[in-house]
């Protein structure tokens, strides 16, 4: 299955190379610079902490200069380095109009590379990968399914729902609507659509400079179904999507399949435990090993 994140983070590694490349012609170093861009996207699309700024990146950037300069260039190095604030702008993390951006670049160009200025080429490849990403993004509306989100009582953490668009006769009962949609192999597929359509948001509120977490379903049934389970995993296999999507898990499933999701949570998955009220799990340390814990539909934080 396809993985949303990753997908859209190689194409993104490589446009920005492309552009370093344009801009900087002769002076342009592989090594250094892609060093460099590891450092800024490990940032930018893995830790992504709270209050993230150019500042914060550029004494991270300054480090890894010094790991470089053992076995690079020193002026190299000071010149890609000048250079990468340019990265902030043409990747969307700080913003400015594409212009703008060609103007001040073709400014660099001029002072620190003695080159002529290449508006048409940068602005039009950078135009053409901006409606790329638009439509990839896009592309994962469907004429089928939608996404419904709700709050919960805990900041920045909203539950998640695929919702069908598909008109069923009336006379079905919404009991024999909930049997066919939510249960057995049905869900199990389902799930796939959430946490791809999940993955997508998680991606949507990156690119914006958001942090929200997302409550998904996880289905019991899919333990015992290795190839499966590995597919729907697959989806959110990405450091920060694995931050960012909580699976969920009640009581009773989580004592019946214990081993199997204390497995999932050392992989990196987090998970939502749904305690029962006659819980024996009360005052059991092995809560702690858990995102979020639901008691009597208060929600303690791990």
């Amino acid at each position: 299955m396809l993985n949303v994140m990753n997908t859209y983070l190689k194409f993104n590694r490589k446009r920005l190379i492309n552009y370093s490349k344009i801009i900087l012609e002769k002076y342009y170093n592989k090594t250094i610079f892609e060093g460099l861009i590891d450092t800024y996207f490990n940032l930018r699309y893995t830790e992504l902490p709270s209050g993230l700024c150019a500042k914060v990146i550029n004494k991270d950037l300054v480090k890894k200069a010094e790991i470089l300069s053992k076995d690079n260039d020193v002026d190299d190095i000071k010149l890609i380095l000048s250079y990468f604030p340019f990265i902030y702008y043409l990747d969307g993390f700080l913003k400015k109009d594409i212009d703008v951006i060609v103007d001040k670049v073709n400014d660099f160009r001029f002072k620190q590379l003695n080159l002529e200025p290449i508006d048409d080429e940068l602005k039009s490849t950078w135009i053409s990968d901006k409606k790329r990403i638009d439509k990839y993004l896009d592309s994962f509306d469907s004429k089928e399914f939608y996404l419904s989100t709700g709050k919960t009582r805990v900041k920045n953490l909203y539950k998640t729902e695929v919702m069908h668009l598909v008109k069923i006769p009336k006379l079905y009962s919404d009991y024999a609507i909930d049997k066919v949609y939510n249960r057995g192999i049905v869900l199990e597929n389902k799930l796939f659509i959430n946490y791809t359509m999940v993955s997508v948001l998680v991606l949507k509120d990156i690119l914006n400079l958001d942090c929200n977490y997302y409550i998904v379903e996880f289905s019991k049934s899919l333990i015992e179904k290795e190839d499966k389970l590995k597919r729907l995993f697959n989806i959110i296999d990405n450091d920060i999507v694995k931050d960012r999507v909580i699976l969920s898990v009640n009581e009773n499933d989580f004592l019946e399949y214990r081993d199997s999701y204390l497995k999932y949570i050392n992989e990196g998955y987090k998970f939502i435990l749904y305690l029962s009220d006659d819980s024996s799990l009360k005052n059991d340390s092995i809560r702690k090993v858990f995102s979020y814990v639901v008691d009597n539909d208060v929600v303690e934080v791990g």
